[in-house]
């Protein structure tokens, strides 16, 4: 079997044009730029956080959007971390995420 394992130095990857994953192995976020805003999946952990606001910065891209999935702390928890960095960015949320 092939290791399947991708070290975090190799992240942000590109998966399409204007389409990227960032995180790590474990967690991954995915940023959608379009012409006129981005858009940032997901929120991950907060443990996450910095490496995803350094991966950003690496972009030099501010999301315009914050969209966690759904409320469970694996995808939910860097949301305070990442919205204070972004504060111009919109969070949409589903009704149980938003509490």
């Amino acid at each position: 079997m092939k290791d399947s394992y991708i070290p975090e130095n190799q992240f942000p990857i590109t998966i399409a044009p204007d389409v990227f994953i960032l995180g790590n192995y474990f967690f991954n976020l995915f940023l959608v730029v379009g012409n006129r805003s981005s858009a940032l999946f997901e929120a991950g952990v907060s443990g996450v956080v910095d490496t995803v606001i350094n991966q950003l910065e690496q972009l030099d891209i501010k999301p315009d959007f914050i969209i966690p999935s759904h409320p469970h702390s694996d995808h939910i928890t860097g949301l305070p971390g990442l919205a204070k960095r972004y504060t111009g960015a919109r969070i949409i949320a589903a009704p149980g995420a938003k509490q």
